[in-house]
């Protein structure tokens, strides 16, 4: 089944006989590997020193669904926060979906938005973090922020951030594979902060009652609402244009994400006219008749433009990015809502400040 069916059958969606086997099947799955999951959490819960320890400041940006709850937007909003204040800081990240000898689509998307921090890519996260602190004084990093790193229990960590998607906030409350959970919801009692993410896309009564049900498993939590806001368009080389680029304009868009309606959302925000949209599966990597097909649908609908995200445009060929039609890549900043004090007091509690 491709990413779309499996959605549709683990949301209840689709319906029949057929899709009632699956869930029937994944139901099975779920419970062969929701255990495996409780018996890793209690053994770094009841023996904490199994944990690897650095001696500089880890903060870890997750999850605990699958798919895009706007991961790579905080993290950049935290590096940046810290390389602003003269604070030395890697990114940690399993590299997920990466060839060979290349970083992954947010580890392009990040460097290219953030040129000063270093940014490593290593299943072993915690041996990672241990060479970077063994490292001479002037390469070494002041701050680790982990991306995705909320299940990575081997590495302990100073402030656990976890994100929330408004729009699937609990996964269709079962956990993977028959829903989009990680783990239980329990393991919130781990965290410090909860972020509910596309805030601005239900309403208040939604939102509090995602809060409410947050909270009943860990009441000490700083809780903040932010959405995804874009901030400018990008093209090809680096060179950036307003947003305004394509305001009334015709525009296809097509994204790999674990959400991508929330990014259809985003386009449609920008004043012009969604003629066409295109998703495919979660991190996918495009071919050149992937190229095509985009070319042909964008012409089909006569778009004025193509839009993507940064985390799709740091993967297209030069001749996609240079064809006719404009190709620009729409890059995601972080707003907050609420909470926002809260939350980057808690941050600022753990960057370490440059000395001197």
């Amino acid at each position: 089944m491709d990413n779309m069916d499996y959605r549709e059958i683990v949301s209840g969606e689709a319906r029949g006989v057929t899709a009632s086997a699956a869930r029937a099947g994944l139901t099975v799955l779920e419970a062969l590997y929701a255990p495996a999951v409780a018996l890793r959490n209690c053994w770094y819960d009841f023996f904490p020193g199994a944990a690897v320890r650095v001696d500089v400041p880890v903060v870890s940006v997750g999850n605990v669904t699958m798919g895009g709850t706007g991961k790579t937007p905080l993290t950049a909003a935290i590096v940046e926060r810290a390389v602003s204040r003269g604070v030395k800081t890697a990114i940690i990240s399993r590299g997920y979906h990466a060839k060979p000898g290349e970083l992954n689509d947010e580890g392009k998307e990040l460097t290219t938005r953030i040129p000063e921090c270093v940014y490593v890519q290593n299943p072993k996260r915690a041996q990672a973090a241990a060479s970077l602190c063994a490292l001479d004084e002037s390469s070494r990093p002041q701050l680790i922020v982990l991306d995705d790193g909320f299940q990575h229990r081997r590495l302990a960590r100073q402030l656990d951030i976890v994100l929330i998607d408004a729009l699937n906030p609990f996964g269709y409350n079962c956990i993977c594979p028959r829903g989009f959970l990680r783990e239980s919801l329990s393991a919130l009692r781990r965290a410090q902060c909860v972020v509910i993410t596309r805030a601005d896309r239900v309403a208040e009564s939604e939102l509090e009652q995602i809060e409410q049900h947050v909270l009943s498993y860990n009441r000490n939590l700083i809780l903040a609402r932010a959405c995804h806001r874009p901030g400018v368009l990008r093209r090809l080389f680096g060179q950036t244009e307003s947003l305004s680029t394509i305001t009334g304009k015709r525009v296809m868009a097509f994204c790999g994400l674990g959400n991508p309606d929330g990014f259809r959302q985003t386009v449609e925000s920008l004043d012009c006219n969604v003629a066409g949209f295109k998703a495919y599966p979660d991190h996918h990597l495009y071919s050149a008749s992937d190229e095509k097909d985009i070319t042909a649908l964008a012409e089909d609908v006569k778009a004025d433009a193509v839009v993507c995200t940064m985390k799709d445009f740091v993967k297209l060929s030069p001749a996609l990015l240079q064809a006719p039609i404009p190709v620009y890549g729409i890059e995601i900043d972080m707003a907050f809502l609420s909470g926002e004090a809260e939350f980057w007091s808690l941050v600022d509690s753990v960057i370490v400040p440059k000395s001197g």
